[in-house]
């Protein structure tokens, strides 16, 4: 016979024996813990059931430890007090981490709210090694400190699901997101990193969203803040508010992979750091669509983010600006290929429709929209670079985007050095508005609607609808075949 939740009694031990490959003994609690009762037995085949807010906050209390596994049973509303994230005490095996499972069979918890000025390792599991797959959220907040915030210390590690992962988050989704903290702030993750003692493991988030606000002091993204891990498909509607450096629609700062991310939204420079106060000049730098920083691969990746800003009232105060923006990768010391961006990114210098600064390669990208600032602006690469080791290249890529600037301004590129290399690339003027550029091939906007025009193209990768669109990406998830610029921009772009 079940017993309904009501009808259940405490129980303080149950022990079952199981035989299976000789005799072993485990036990099994449905034990009355911090105001909450669960069935199952928190094994793989029999979790424990989570059916109200109560049962939420039992986890890691009594025999609810961080190494069973768990499933919803039905939404759940938090709103009824501060929650205290999973794995600030110590459960009674004594740990911390949590290497179970939290399955949400798609369920959702509503209005969980965290708040912690002057904490590190905030969000709703605190270190996560095992996995949460298929849980929603809606109208989630975890609120740390930034720097300088009025007598508290800086809250690093923050994440609206995760603070810490070396597990997996999987078709975990938040809407209606809030995350504050200083440095290491995601949507979903603050930090997404390699398990230690496992250089081969990482932490991986895949199929899940975030669309929201994400305010940060540094490292700030849209899903993750800081990342050695694995971000795949994974898409973001988000605000982000940053102040000193890498921001990224996906993830601030990446030396992991990104597959198969989209992103839109927008990225502010903003005095995070001291709301209150009346701070006028922000240099945020870099920022990018998908990374702000990535030193390793962004592959077929789309971004529809625009960079905001504010200009200062005279040369002493520049204002609220991006430096080293590009639509997909702020600072590019990897691979972005097979990738787009469509926005409008607005700041100071190093500024690009793909990269902004590039010290690796760009391959089989293009972008389109609006690039304005001062110096080193380019359709597609603000400023290709080489330094020791690295060196920028650009290859199969173009531009289809109005660049205005003053000074080292190109229709794909705006500054090369040498030996950094540009080939089988291009840019319409027609559309751009700049005079040259320096790297690239100039062709017309009618020959942009012609594939043969790109010499040399792989078409297992590009293709085109002749005379009606401009080339796309056939591998890239979020085609946009069917769209192109309709007018050559006058004075601004119309698309």
């Amino acid at each position: 016979m079940i017993l309904r939740k009501e009808q259940r009694v405490k129980i303080s031990h149950l022990t079952f024996a199981l035989r299976a490959c000789g005799a072993m003994l485990f036990a099994v609690s449905g034990a009355f813990a911090a105001g909450g009762t669960m069935s199952g037995a928190g094994t793989a085949a029999s979790p424990f059931q989570v059916e109200d807010y109560e049962d939420l906050m039992a986890i890691g209390t009594g025999d609810y430890l961080y190494s069973s596994s768990y499933a919803l049973a039905a939404d759940i509303d938090a709103s009824s007090s501060d929650f205290t994230p999973i794995g600030t005490s110590k459960d009674a095996a004594g740990d911390t981490v949590f290497s179970g499972n939290i399955d949400g069979k798609n369920y959702t918890i509503k209005n969980l709210h965290i708040e912690k000025k002057g904490e590190n390792d905030l969000g709703f599991v605190v270190t996560l090694s095992g996995s949460i797959v298929d849980l929603r959220f809606d109208s989630l907040k975890v609120k740390g400190s930034a720097e300088h915030y009025t007598s508290n210390s800086p809250s690093r590690r923050v994440g609206g699901v995760v603070a810490s992962l070396t597990g997996t988050l999987e078709n975990v989704h938040v809407q209606n997101g809030y995350v504050f903290g200083d440095s290491a702030i995601g949507g979903l993750a603050g930090l997404v990193k390699k398990p230690e003692g496992n250089p081969a493991g990482s932490g991986i988030v895949r199929h899940s969203s975030f669309q929201g606000e994400v305010w940060g002091y540094s490292c700030v993204g849209g899903i993750a803040g800081v990342s050695e891990g694995l971000l795949d498909s994974l898409i973001t509607d988000v605000s982000i508010f940053a102040e000193d450096r890498n921001a990224g629609g996906i993830v601030g700062y990446s030396t992991g992979k990104v597959y198969e991310c989209r992103s839109g939204g927008a990225i502010i420079p903003s005095d995070v750091a001291s709301i209150n106060s009346s701070v006028t000049q922000v240099l945020l730098s870099p920022a990018g669509g998908i990374a702000g920083f990535s030193a390793d691969t962004v592959s077929r990746c789309a971004s529809n983010m625009d960079f905001e800003g504010v200009l200062g009232t005279d040369d002493w105060d520049r204002g609220k600006l991006v430096g080293r923006g590009g639509g997909v990768v702020g600072r590019n010391e990897g691979v972005v290929s097979e990738s787009y961006a469509i926005g409008n990114i607005f700041g100071g210098s190093d500024l690009g429709g793909v990269v902004g600064y590039n010290l690796g390669k760009v391959e089989n990208s293009f972008a389109w929209g609006t690039v304005v600032g001062d110096s080193y602006l380019g359709g597609l690469v603000g400023h290709n670079d080489s330094f020791e080791e690295n060196e920028g290249s650009v290859t199969g890529s173009y531009a289809a985007n109005l660049v205005l600037g003053e000074k080292k301004v190109g229709g794909l590129v705006g500054f090369n050095y040498w030996p950094s290399s540009i080939s089988s690339s291009y840019w319409s003027s027609d559309i751009s508005y700049a005079s040259s550029s320096d790297g690239g091939k100039m062709i017309s906007f009618d020959q942009m609607k012609d594939l043969s025009s790109f010499e040399g193209w792989d078409t297992g990768i590009w293709s085109i609808n002749k005379g009606k669109s401009f080339p796309y990406l056939v591998n890239n998830p979020y085609p946009i075949e069917k769209r192109y610029p309709i007018a050559v921009p006058t004075a601004t772009a119309k698309w």
